[in-house]
């Protein structure tokens, strides 16, 4: 029973947390070009809207917004992963190759939990701050040029981060494919 409730745990969590991700991914993509497309013009940020700046500043507005939900989500569910990764060592088979496995589902799962902490409440933090300090001096272009240039490497960083964090979570789900419960014998035909 045990078993049972430790694996429908780690599964609702990591394909949420899996989910989430990549729904991150998607989004972030369509949002960025719907409003490259649309040319929105923001008037209270920037008289003019150079090299559409306007769409920049709105989609990652859009984005830190559906971050904030999204992130809380992917906190919990890493918490729940890695607790589970780490009760497979109690309930299910961890002997011979089996055991590499469950070390590496480990070493995943704290991995990513860790990428998402750090783009959560280091990256994030700043370049909404970045964000803030580019439209705040706009209009000065020696305060506001280098706080766009932090921003855009923040923002690239944030996507690079992203796309570790889905890269991790498809070899956790991939080395989790086969946990059997302890005692279990494996053949040849499993």
């Amino acid at each position: 029973m045990l078993y049972q409730l430790v694996q429908a745990g780690y599964w609702l969590a990591l394909s949420t947390w899996f989910g989430g991700a990549v729904f991150v991914m998607l989004a972030a993509a369509v949002v960025f070009r719907t409003l490259r497309e649309e040319k929105p013009v923001l008037p209270q940020v920037l008289a003019v809207n150079l090299e559409d700046q306007h769409a920049t500043l709105l989609g990652s507005a859009v984005m830190l917004r559906l971050l904030l939900v999204v992130g809380k989500v992917q906190l919990v569910s890493a918490l729940v992963v890695v607790m589970g990764a780490g009760m497979h060592f109690g309930v299910a088979d961890v002997n011979g190759q089996n055991q590499t496995a469950a070390i590496l589902r480990v070493v995943l799962a704290v991995v990513a939990a860790g990428v998402v902490a750090y783009e959560r409440w280091v990256v994030a933090p700043r370049l909404a701050r970045n964000r803030q300090s580019y439209i705040d001096h706009a209009d000065d272009p020696d305060t506001a040029n280098p706080a766009k240039d932090a921003f855009d490497r923040d923002q690239q960083l944030s996507l690079t981060l992203l796309l570790a964090t889905v890269c991790l979570l498809v070899g956790l789900v991939l080395f989790s494919s086969a946990i059997t419960p302890a005692g279990t014998l494996r053949t040849l035909v499993d």
